[in-house]
């Protein structure tokens, strides 16, 4: 995991990237859904076609869930609000801003 702080002009960027352990992960997931699933085909070979689609939704929860640890974080702060995006991709991560939080709203909570 890499942890990247960028000082900017008006800002502070920072930018938390888990490239190798994303993609570590991934292929591990792969590899056990592949598996689970020729396992399967070889105990039930009528269900050579059906079963992917009974399968598909099961491997996206169980990577979602696995994954969620190893995503793309940004955080921009800035003098007036504070921006946070979390994506699976780098680029995703870094254009789209999921959230954001007024400073003054902050202060007032604190």
């Amino acid at each position: 995991m890499e942890i990247e702080i960028k000082e900017k002009i008006d800002s502070l960027e920072i930018t938390k990237n888990c490239k190798q352990e994303l993609r570590k992960i991934t292929c591990i997931i792969i590899f056990l859904i592949l598996l689970i699933y020729f396992l399967y085909i070889y105990y039930n070979p009528s269900m050579f076609l059906l079963f992917p689609i009974y399968e598909a939704p099961f491997a996206y929860i169980i990577f979602t869930i696995i994954c969620q640890r190893y995503k793309y974080e940004v955080i921009y702060i800035n003098s007036d609000k504070i921006k946070f995006s979390s994506s699976y991709t780098e680029k995703n991560s870094k254009t789209s801003m999921t959230s954001f939080f007024k400073i003054k709203n902050l202060k007032e909570i604190y």
